[in-house]
């Protein structure tokens, strides 16, 4: 399974995917560099009533510095498999209103590596691509057989 980064890097110079949040089309930024998922606090006040909080808060490092969040869990739709993840809820309204502006795509959020990393997905920057490692099921990791 294979999804084209062309739209996203030709408009804004970045890797982005659409998923689908409780019916409805978000914009999330693909970014190998960060360990952790996170999504802007308007986005969660959009859905608080229908995320589930966890018992702890998160922190962040940023460009900006060090951010404290909540986390949640975000369930959502990717090429037709279903999720839940891990989010942090930090402050981006800077930073994703600058690109916004400046090519008129909202993004809502930040996937980091751990999701490409247990549902075996790859960026392939060569071929403009997100493509799935374990295509036999993309929602469980890949096991092996050695120990």
């Amino acid at each position: 399974m294979t999804f084209p980064l062309t739209y996203g890097l030709s408009k804004t110079g970045l890797p982005l995917i659409v998923v689908k949040v409780f019916d409805q089309n978000l914009c999330l930024m693909l970014d190998t560099g960060s360990n952790r998922n996170i999504i802007d606090n308007r986005f969660y006040e959009h859905f608080k009533d229908r995320l589930k909080p966890s018992e702890t808060s998160s922190e962040v490092f940023t460009l900006n510095g060090t951010a404290a969040g909540m986390t949640v869990e975000v369930p959502f739709t990717f090429e037709e498999k279903d999720y839940q993840e891990p989010f942090i809820c930090t402050e981006q309204t800077d930073a994703f209103d600058k690109i916004h502006e400046e090519s008129g795509i909202q993004i809502h959020g930040i996937v980091g590596n751990n999701f490409f990393l247990k549902h075996g997905w790859v960026l392939d920057f060569e071929k403009v691509e997100l493509y799935n490692n374990n295509p036999s099921n993309p929602n469980e990791p890949e096991q092996s057989d050695t120990i």
